[in-house]
């Protein structure tokens, strides 16, 4: 999970060649999805772990 100004976050995972990203926010304790896509990995993915919040659990 990344923070971005405010309250809001990027969640990604990578499938592949490919990223799953979540822009999304909190009101209150609910999860606001904003926008997702799915960009190569390449671009946004500089190696580490899975970078996620309670979003993208059991998927």
């Amino acid at each position: 999970m990344t923070s971005a100004r405010n309250s809001r976050y990027i969640a990604h995972r990578r499938y592949g060649t490919h990223l799953v990203r979540a822009v999304y926010e909190y009101v209150e304790e609910l999860p606001v999805l904003l926008t997702v896509y799915f960009p190569y990995s390449d671009r946004y993915f500089k190696g580490g772990g899975v970078y996620e919040d309670k979003i993208f659990k059991g998927s």
